[in-house]
């Protein structure tokens, strides 16, 4: 059965149940947890690689383990945010952010996976973090990095930010709790931009 891999941070991991390779089965995995459903019964197997606080360097340390075990037919990428708060505690700048993502993609296309890529999310402050005072400039400069190589790549690129900022550059408080994570009405909205790309993506494979 062909795999779909989410790869990301807590974006990711709180869209769909988490789910690992030893606790499948043989059956298919609809993933939801009140939030996005991926359904593709009998042809699919979707796996959630998102982990809550990884920086794209984390995500690198175990891509290795992701990309081998789970050969993924396709790759849905969403990480970053936790660069620009300094999650590592260390200053990551944009174009070391945009490096990981990019080497994470070459691995991924290097053996036949094809990939979609997706915006940060709008995001004026972390909550857990003061390390920068307002992030939302670095993260508009990183999401136009990731535009301009998924243009250049020719890779879907899925843009979160733009129908889900406020006038403060911000995630409204209609769509979530603490200002970074999404609740359930934004993941209808991110489901909604998403899932049309995975289907176009998957229609076109061999």
């Amino acid at each position: 059965m062909k795999t779909i891999v989410f790869q990301g941070d807590s974006i990711t991991d709180a869209t769909y149940p988490r789910q690992y390779p030893t606790e499948l089965g043989n059956g298919y995995v609809t993933m939801t947890a009140g939030r996005i459903t991926f359904d593709y019964p009998g042809q699919y197997r979707c796996y959630n690689r998102g982990i809550s606080g990884n920086t794209t360097a984390d995500m690198i340390a175990r891509f290795k383990y992701d990309l081998e075990l789970l050969a993924p037919k396709v790759m849905v990428f969403c990480g970053g945010t936790n660069d620009i708060a300094q999650n590592d505690g260390v200053f990551v700048s944009n174009e070391e952010i945009v490096a990981n993502i990019k080497s994470m993609i070459t691995r991924a296309e290097a053996v036949g996976s094809k990939v979609i890529l997706c915006s940060l999310l709008p995001a004026n402050k972390y909550y857990w973090s003061n390390a920068i005072e307002n992030p939302s400039q670095e993260i508009k400069k990183v999401n136009q990095m990731l535009k301009a190589y998924a243009e250049e790549k020719g890779i879907p690129f899925v843009d979160y930010w733009t129908p889900l900022h406020d006038e403060a550059d911000g995630l409204p408080e209609k769509y979530t709790a603490d200002g970074v994570h999404p609740n359930k009405a934004c993941y209808a909205i991110m489901q909604d931009i998403l899932k049309p790309v995975v289907t176009d993506v998957l229609s076109k494979l061999k």
